[in-house]
């Protein structure tokens, strides 16, 4: 994905999730990236938390409603095998952390590409001086 400037690199990546998950801008601002991490990590575990609850609470719920069915429909037999089954927990997905060595070369990938960036516009910026 093509960034017009750091800016919108650093927003784009960084600064919109970083919201999104509670976060302010005032905090972002005086946060490393690693900190930053942190965060997005705190968020992700406690999502992770509130749908296993939100499971436990829905398989709770499920075998309160179907002891009532059972202790209604014990003359009929047929009730009790056809009581549909209870989803799994969910299983959230979880990216892949990097490593070290991934973390580097995505550093040193970034850190080219805005090379190149500043050398493009420095180009630009110099031709424009000429012409004025």
């Amino acid at each position: 994905m093509e960034y017009g400037s750091i800016k919108t690199y650093i927003e784009e990546v960084w600064l919109l999730p970083y919201l999104s998950i509670g976060g302010n801008r005032e905090t972002f601002w005086h946060l490393t990236p690693r900190e930053i991490m942190i965060d997005f990590k705190a968020h992700r575990n406690r999502v992770n938390e509130q749908l296993q609850l939100a499971w436990i609470n829905g398989f709770y719920v499920k075998q309160a409603i179907q002891s009532s069915v059972m202790i209604c429909a014990l003359a009929d037999k047929r009730a009790i095998n056809n009581m549909p089954k209870y989803p799994d927990m969910p299983k959230t997905e979880e990216k892949e952390e990097m490593n070290e060595i991934q973390i580097e070369a995505k550093r040193q990938s970034l850190i080219a590409k805005m090379n190149l960036w500043t050398r493009a516009n420095n180009k630009r910026f110099e031709k424009d001086k000429k012409e004025v």
